[in-house]
């Protein structure tokens, strides 16, 4: 996992979308990450398959993820969408090293939050999509505290624990197989 004191992120774009019963989009622009959350309404999103969706639905989708969305007839949806850019940058040593993109946060792709942590995660995303104004340096930089907030949030271990334990399985095998591709690499030489 990146170290959360070691993000920065810029919201390129963020909105409150109030959809009708026919409504269909597809996510056109899949070069940044982004956030949906479902502030009420049905409806299907479809990636590589068919996700249901409804109120207090968070998917998070890191770039290059294609998605179409619909709404569910006589239930449209409400969604707030928050569009960024990730990197990583550190400091050790006394000095700054160069930014690196983050390829993906240590988030589910899609989760239901209920309860307490459903009414937080409403608020944030109302509070960043109502702040965020493109062109207003203060909001822009308002907004992008707040998404680093929303971050921080999501990546408590007890909001979303079996996804957690996936995840670091996954980073697990991952640091293994890039060892031994090394170990290869510095054999074939």
């Amino acid at each position: 996992m990146q170290n959360p004191f070691e993000l920065v992120v810029r919201i390129m774009w963020s909105a409150f979308k109030q959809t009708t019963s026919d409504w269909a989009d597809i996510r056109n622009n899949t070069k940044v990450h982004t956030f949906y959350w479902i502030h009420e309404g049905k409806g299907i999103f479809y990636t590589n398959r068919r996700h249901d969706v409804y109120q207090g639905m968070l998917f998070y989708m890191k770039p290059g993820t294609p998605m179409k969305m619909e709404s569910a007839e006589g239930a449209p949806l409400a969604i707030s969408m928050i569009l960024f850019e990730c990197c990583e940058l550190t400091y050790t040593e006394s000095r700054w090293h160069m930014p690196e993109l983050v390829h993906q946060l240590p988030i589910p792709f899609a989760s239901r939050c209920k309860g307490s942590s459903g009414m937080e995660l409403d608020h944030a995303f109302n509070q960043i999509t109502t702040a965020w104004s493109m062109g207003n340096p203060y909001k822009e930089l308002e907004s992008n505290a707040d998404l680093l907030k929303l971050i921080a949030y999501l990546n408590q271990p007890a909001l979303f624990p079996e996804q957690q334990d996936v995840y670091s399985v996954y980073l697990k095998i991952k640091e293994i197989l890039e060892i031994r591709y090394a170990d290869m690499q510095r054999g074939c030489r």
